[in-house]
């Protein structure tokens, strides 16, 4: 018969259970996996060359392509705007692509509001074409995304 006292356990031990299953489960976020398991998905750190661009980039200098009627129409888009829409900016090798591309993704993630948005970059270096593959870049988007997420999905840890 379930008195309360019976069902007081049985509720508690649910509980119990199902907090040491999240804390499992978050522990894969939270241990030396999670470096391993972001790397595995791609080798790109494009987050961490961001900030190194970032860093170096000459405050105010760009802050030009920012106010440009054709900035703005693709950063606030609206119905009219077609999903597939790409801002395309194109320049001689050390024309500042780079520094540009820096401020406007500095500028997206400033400008974002709806935490169900998120912003991910991918930096094109001659120099690392070998590494720079079509399945490395989009597992480049993807390593951004779930390096975002407090907890690393199952089916990724499984795959892992």
């Amino acid at each position: 018969m379930d008195t309360p006292r019976n069902l007081k356990r049985t509720y508690g031990q649910y509980l119990s259970d199902n907090v040491n299953s999240f804390n499992t489960v978050n522990n894969i976020g939270a241990t030396d996996e999670r470096p391993q398991i972001l790397a595995w998905i791609s080798p790109l750190e494009s987050w961490k060359r961001h900030h190194d661009v970032s860093n170096v980039r000459v405050k105010g200098v760009g802050e030009w392509v920012l106010e440009t009627a054709e900035f703005q129409a693709w950063r606030d888009g609206g119905d009219e705007r077609p999903v597939d829409k790409t801002l395309f900016g194109c320049g001689t090798p050390g024309a500042g692509k780079t520094f540009i591309c820096s401020l406007v993704v500095d500028s997206l993630c400033n400008s974002v509001v709806d935490s169900n948005v998120k912003v991910a970059c991918i930096y094109c270096d001659y120099r690392e074409q070998k590494e720079q593959v079509p399945a490395a870049m989009i597992g480049g988007l993807l390593r951004q995304f779930v390096a975002g997420l407090p907890v690393i999905p199952d089916d990724i840890i499984r795959a892992f």
